[in-house]
C-alpha cells in the first residue's frame, strides 16, 4: 500500500513526455494601449496539438481577463496597460491527470508598428512550471471496526531535496471538531484517524497540511488541500414516513387504479445500494384486492370487487427493504388502511307494494300518509336520504309529499280542500330518488297510493266567492242592486239559508235575509275614502238551519257620475312683484271625478264684478292649471280675486283665490312681503288712533248741534292760530242736517269688484319711514269711506284726488302728530325700534280674524276690531240729539 502511494505520487509530479514538446520561451502579445470591455486579446492556438483529447480548464490571475475553453482571452472590463506594458498569468489544469501548468503572456503596447501587430498571428506556447503538491481525495469507511490509529494516506513534498522536513496538518477533525479524529506523523507524513466516524454526521473532512524546514521551521511548500471522504455503509434502516397510511377509495373504481403512493426515507447515501428502495405488500385482509409497484410504491386496484355495502375497510401490511430488495437489505414494516368510500349505487326501494289511506273533505293542510323506504347507501348521506315526488294523480294540486329528514320516509299531506260531491277516490303514483344523482342506468321506484275521499255534512256554498256588481254612484237609496245566494252543495238548492253583512264599512247598503237581495241604505259615493279604484267590498255570511256558514264577498264597482264642481287645490298664493318679467301666480285646480267629468278644466274671470276683469286677467296653460295675472299695477297687498272652473262637461263654480304680492328677487320665489303693505299696528296702537280720530270728530259735531238753521262754514283759517267764531250757544233743534259734513276723500273701487276698499288708514313705522295699509272702516251708518291719504306716504293710487288737502290741514296735522307719537312709543333709548313695537306681517285678508301679533296684544273677544263695523249704532245717541226728527 505505501509503495502504490508513492508511485501515484511520483507520476503526478513528473511532466509527461509529450508536454514537454510544447514549451517554448514566453511570448509577447503586441494590443492597443487600451482595451476596451469584452474586447478580443489572443487565442492559444497549439494547445490541441500536446492535448488532442482536450478538456483542459483555463484561467487567468488577473480579473481584468477573460479566458474561454477554447483558449481565447477576452477583457472583462476597460484595461489600460500601464507603461505600455502588463504581464498576466494563465493557468492550465488537466482534470484527468490533475495536473496544472502556468504560462506567462506580456502584453505590449506598440504605437508604430500596429499594422504589423495585427498581421502577426497571436499565439501563446505553454510553459510547463512546477505543480503544486497534492495527493488524490483519499476515503476511509464508515463505522470502521479499526484497530485504531488506522492508517489512512501519506503525503509527500519534493521540497526534501533541499532539506529535512516535517509535517503538519490543521482543520476539522484535527484541532476543530471533532478535535482529534485525524493526526499525522511530523517525519513521515502519515495521516491516521482514531476512531469510528458516522458519514451520516460527517460525510467528507476538508483540512490542511503543510511541511516545514527542520532547519528554520520555515515553509518549504505551499498549504496543501486534503479531503477524506467517508464511505457510507449500510447502517441505517429505511423508513416509512407515516406510521399507518389511511386511504380512501370509491368503491366504484375500475380495476388497475392507482389509489395511493406510498413513500420512506433512509438516512444513508443517495444513489447507491444503500437507498435504493424496493415496496411489497406482506398480507391484505379481507380479500387480495390491491397490489403494488415495487419501485415506485404505487398501490393500484388489482380486482373488481370493492363494494362499501359488503366491505366499507380493508387492511394492508407493507415492507419497505434497501439494496434493491435484497435479502440481506435492511426494511421495515408498516401498515394503511383502505377505506371504501360511498357512491350512490343502490336505488332507494319501498317497503311495501302498495298503500291506501283516508281523507275528509273540506280538509287542508293536513298529513294522512307516512311512505317509508329502505336504501343501502351511507346513512345520513346525499346518496341515503329520499327525495319523492307525485308523478301521476295530483293535477288538481291537492295533494304535496315531502321528506322526513330523520326517519328519511316521505309524507303525504292534503294542502287544497277535496270535495266529496266531485271526487270520491284519488289515485296517485309516488315515486323516489336520492338527493345525489344514481351512478348506474336504473329507473326510480314507483308505489302506488290510492286516497278515498269521505263525505262531510257541508254548510252553504256561494256560487262565487267574489262577485261582481256595477253601479251609478248617484243610484236611489232603497233601490236593488242585485243579489248574492248561496247553496248546500248537498241539495243544491238555497232553501233554509239566510244571509247578514259581515263587513259594509260605510253602511251604505242592506242585505234581506232570506233572499240575499242587496239594497242601498245611503247614497253612495264614488269619491268617499271607503272606496278604492272605484271599487266597495261588503262581505255577506250564507248559513243553514245547522248554523253551518259561508262567506263571500260582493265588490259593488261604482259607476262615475259629474257630482262634484273643480276646486283650487291651494286658494292662498302669492304673486311676486318684478320689474323683469310679467307678474303672474300659478292656479291649480283639481275634480275627484273621472274622466269625462273632470280635467281639462275652462278657466275665466266672472263679469260681474266688472272690476275683476278690469284688474286681473288668467290664462290656461295646461289641463288642470292656469296663470293669473294682475293688470297695470294694484295697490294693496292683499286681493281676493273670483275664478270660475269648469270640467269637460261644463260643471263648476266661482272658486275665489286669495292672492297676496311679494317681492322676489328670482323673480319665482317670495322673499319678502310686498313693501308698504304688511306692517301691522298691535291693538291698542290702534285703539289708540281711533279714539284720537274720534275725538276729532266730536269738535265739528259740537259745532253743528249748537246752531239752527243754515250750516256754517269753517274758515279755512282755522289753523292759522286766529280765534274761530262759532254758535255752539245756538241751539240744537233748529239743526236740519244729522250729519257732520267732514270732507273725506275716497279712493277707486278694489279689483274685487265690491266698490270700495276694504281696508282703513292705519300708520305703519318701519326704519323710522311712516306708512299706510288700508284696512276696512264702515262710518257712520255703515257707509263706505275712508279717511285721506296722509302726505309722506310711499304710494298715492291712480285718481287720487289731492286739491281738498288745504281744507283739512287741521286734520292732516292731526293724524301725523298721532303718527309721531306712535313712533316715540314704539322706540328705545338709542331711537330703535322696540320688540314691542309695530310689527310686521303679511296681511292675511278681509274679515281675518287675527290682529296684531305684539306681546301686549290680548286676544280676547273685546279687543277684536269688528267694532270698527258698528260705529254707526255706537254714535247713535250724538246723532239723534244733533239731528232734528
Amino acid at each position: 500500500m505505501h509503495l502504490g502511494l508513492y508511485a501515484t505520487l511520483f507520476l503526478l509530479m513528473v511532466p509527461t513526455a509529450c508536454c514537454s514538446v510544447c514549451l517554448k520561451n514566453p511570448m509577447t502579445v503586441f494590443v492597443p494601449e487600451e482595451l476596451e470591455a469584452n474586447q478580443f486579446v489572443f487565442k492559444v492556438d497549439n494547445v490541441s496539438n500536446c492535448w488532442p483529447a482536450g478538456g483542459l480548464l483555463f484561467s487567468s490571475n488577473d480579473p481584468g481577463f477573460i479566458v474561454h475553453k477554447d483558449g481565447s482571452v477576452f477583457t472583462s472590463h476597460y484595461v489600460k496597460l500601464p507603461s505600455g506594458q502588463k504581464k498576466i498569468s494563465m493557468l492550465v489544469k488537466d482534470p484527468q491527470k490533475n495536473e496544472e501548468w502556468t504560462c506567462d503572456i506580456l502584453l505590449s503596447a506598440t504605437q508604430n508598428d500596429k499594422a504589423e501587430n495585427r498581421r502577426q498571428k497571436r499565439e501563446v506556447v505553454l510553459k510547463r512550471t512546477k505543480r503544486r503538491w497534492r495527493p488524490l481525495p483519499h476515503s476511509i469507511m464508515e463505522n470502521s471496526l479499526g484497530p485504531f490509529p488506522e492508517f489512512v494516506q501519506q503525503i509527500r513534498s519534493d521540497s526534501e531535496q533541499k532539506g529535512q522536513v516535517f509535517y503538519k496538518i490543521r482543520g476539522p477533525g484535527v484541532d476543530e471538531p471533532p478535535v482529534g479524529l485525524f493526526s499525522i506523523l511530523e517525519g513521515s507524513g502519515n495521516i491516521s484517524v482514531h476512531r469510528p466516524v458516522d458519514r451520516e454526521e460527517y460525510p467528507e473532512f476538508k483540512f490542511f497540511g503543510d511541511a516545514y524546514f527542520y532547519s528554520n521551521n520555515q515553509k518549504a511548500d505551499l498549504t496543501l488541500d486534503i479531503t477524506i471522504k467517508v464511505e457510507d455503509a449500510n447502517d441505517n434502516t429505511p423508513e416509512f414516513t407515516e406510521k399507518v397510511f389511511r386511504i380512501s377509495v370509491p368503491e366504484n373504481a375500475k380495476t388497475g387504479t392507482v389509489i395511493y403512493k406510498l413513500s420512506a426515507t433512509d438516512r444513508d447515501e443517495n444513489g447507491t445500494l444503500n437507498t435504493k428502495l424496493k415496496y411489497k405488500i406482506i398480507s391484505q385482509q379481507p380479500a387480495e384486492l390491491f397490489s403494488i409497484e415495487p419501485e415506485k410504491g404505487e398501490i393500484a386496484l388489482r380486482s373488481p370487487g370493492l363494494d362499501r355495502e359488503v366491505q366499507g375497510t380493508h387492511e394492508l401490511i407493507l415492507e419497505v427493504r434497501d439494496m434493491d430488495g435484497a435479502n440481506y437489505g435492511r426494511y421495515s414494516t408498516g401498515s394503511a388502511v383502505i377505506t371504501v368510500s360511498d357512491v350512490n349505487d343502490n336505488l332507494p326501494f319501498f317497503l311495501s307494494s302498495s298503500l291506501s289511506c283516508n281523507v275528509s273533505e273540506n280538509t287542508q293542510n293536513v298529513r294522512i300518509l307516512r311512505i317509508p323506504v329502505d336504501d343501502k347507501d351511507l346513512i345520513n348521506s346525499s346518496n341515503w336520504r329520499a327525495k319523492f315526488k307525485i308523478i301521476s294523480g295530483n293535477e288538481g294540486g291537492h295533494f304535496k309529499i315531502e321528506t322526513d329528514p330523520v326517519r328519511n320516509e316521505g309524507i303525504l299531506s292534503v294542502i287544497k280542500p277535496l270535495d266529496y260531491e266531485a271526487t270520491q277516490n284519488v289515485k296517485l303514483k309516488v315515486a323516489v330518488e336520492n338527493e345525489a344523482p344514481f351512478e348506474g342506468s336504473a329507473s326510480f321506484n314507483t308505489i302506488p297510493v290510492d286516497v278515498a275521499v269521505t263525505d262531510v255534512d257541508e254548510g252553504p256554498e256561494f256560487e262565487m266567492p267574489v262577485k261582481i256588481i256595477s253601479v251609478r254612484e248617484d243610484v236611489a237609496i232603497g233601490k236593488e242592486i242585485g243579489s248574492y245566494t248561496a247553496k248546500d252543495p248537498e241539495t243544491k238548492t238555497s232553501a233554509n239559508i239566510g244571509y247578514k253583512k259581515l263587513s259594509d264599512r260605510a253602511g251604505w247598503f242592506n242585505i234581506d235575509e232570506k233572499t240575499g237581495i242587496i239594497k242601498t241604505a245611503k247614497q253612495l259615493d264614488r269619491e268617499s275614502a271607503f272606496v278604492q279604484n272605484d271599487e266597495y267590498n261588503i262581505t255577506v255570511l250564507a248559513a243553514d238551519t245547522s248554523q253551518k256558514s259561508s262567506s263571500g264577498t260582493v265588490v259593488i264597482r261604482l259607476i262615475d257620475v259629474n257630482d262634484n264642481d273643480p276646486v283650487i287645490t291651494i286658494p292662498n298664493v302669492h304673486l311676486c312683484k318684478s320689474d323683469d318679467i310679467t307678474p303672474f301666480t300659478v292656479i291649480t285646480a283639481n275634480d275627484s271625478d273621472k274622466e269625462p267629468n273632470s280635467a281639462p278644466f275652462t278657466f275665466s274671470l266672472p263679469e260681474n264684478p266688472p272690476d275683476v276683469r278690469k284688474y286681473w286677467t288668467i290664462e290656461k296653460i295646461s289641463d288642470t292649471e292656469a296663470h293669473l295675472s294682475e293688470r297695470g299695477d294694484l295697490a294693496l297687498p292683499v286681493y281676493k280675486v273670483p275664478i270660475l272652473i269648469q270640467d269637460q262637461q261644463g260643471k263648476g263654480s266661482e272658486q275665489t283665490a286669495t292672492v297676496s304680492f311679494c317681492a322676489c328677487s328670482d323673480g319665482i320665489h317670495c322673499s319678502a312681503p310686498r313693501s308698504g303693505f304688511s306692517a301691522v299696528l298691535g291693538v291698542w296702537a290702534i285703539l289708540a288712533m281711533i279714539f284720537a280720530a274720534l275725538l276729532l270728530l266730536c269738535i265739528p259735531l259740537a259745532l253743528f248741534c249748537g246752531v239752527k238753521g243754515s250750516l256754517k262754514q269753517i274758515p279755512e283759517d282755522t289753523t292759522q292760530q286766529h280765534l274761530i267764531i262759532s254758535n255752539t250757544e245756538a241751539p240744537g233743534e233748529n239743526v236740519m242736517d244729522g250729519n257732520v259734513k267732514i270732507p273725506l276723500q275716497s279712493l277707486e273701487p278694489s279689483a274685487t269688484g265690491e266698490g270700495t276698499l276694504r281696508a282703513a288708514d292705519v300708520v305703519a313705522v318701519r326704519n323710522g319711514i311712516t306708512k299706510q295699509e288700508e284696512v276696512n272702516r264702515t262710518i257712520m251708518n255703515g257707509s263706505a269711506h275712508s279717511l285721506s291719504s296722509i302726505p309722506g306716504r310711499g304710494r298715492i293710487p291712480k285718481g287720487f284726488d289731492t286739491s281738498k288737502f288745504t281744507t283739512l290741514e287741521w286734520q292732516q296735522f292731526m293724524w301725523s302728530r298721532i303718527g309721531e307719537k306712535v313712533i316715540l312709543n314704539n322706540q328705545d333709548d338709542d331711537r330703535e325700534i322696540s320688540n314691542d313695537g309695530v310689527r310686521e306681517y303679511f296681511f292675511e285678508g278681509t274679515g281675518s280674524a287675527a290682529g296684531s301679533v305684539g306681546c301686549c296684544s290680548i286676544l280676547g273677544d273685546e279687543d277684536r276690531l269688528d267694532m270698527l263695523n258698528n260705529l254707526g249704532p255706537r254714535f247713535k245717541n250724538l246723532a239723534d240729539i244733533c239731528m232734528k226728527k
